[in-house]
């Protein structure tokens, strides 16, 4: 996989070679992802960055995430098992996401340089560790390692 070639593009690319061999959920969910694209583009009237399908991304991830865990609870496992395929298919055209030990790491350093000390400080904190870690953490994560560091 060339590394020169736009997110967009592989994306095209891939929805290309999935229609020809057939495989109907991946079509299926890089046709979304390329409606979001364009939508977005439409709205913007220019093309979008790879930051900002990455986004796009995000945003899919988590919507399907959260219907994910509503067919598990109402024990619809074809759909869970449909959700789960159209995630890994979003992933990987994310970058990998970090491990809350290098949220931590990168949050606590944040916090000692900008001298934040107590819970007061948490609303700039998280601007700026998310600015930081943009697509790559989930927001839920840099909260509670906010919250371990400045507790402290």
């Amino acid at each position: 996989m060339s590394e020169n070639i736009s997110l967009e593009s592989r994306i095209f690319r891939d929805y290309q070679k999935a229609s020809k061999e057939g495989r109907k959920v991946e079509v299926s969910i890089l046709r979304i992802i390329r409606a979001e694209i364009k939508n977005s583009e439409i709205r913007k009237k220019e093309k979008l960055t790879d930051e900002e399908i990455q986004k796009i991304l995000n945003s899919l991830l988590k919507k399907e995430e959260e219907a994910l865990s509503f067919y598990i609870k109402g024990e619809r496992a074809n759909l869970v098992e449909k959700t789960k395929e159209e995630l890994d298919i979003i992933k990987k055209y994310l970058p990998e996401g970090l491990s809350l030990e290098e949220i931590e790491n990168i949050s606590r350093e944040i916090i000692v340089k900008n001298n934040f000390g107590d819970m007061k400080d948490f609303s700039a904190a998280i601007k700026l560790i998310m600015k930081e870690t943009e697509g790559r953490a989930d927001g839920k994560l840099v909260s509670a390692a906010i919250g371990k560091i400045l507790k402290k």
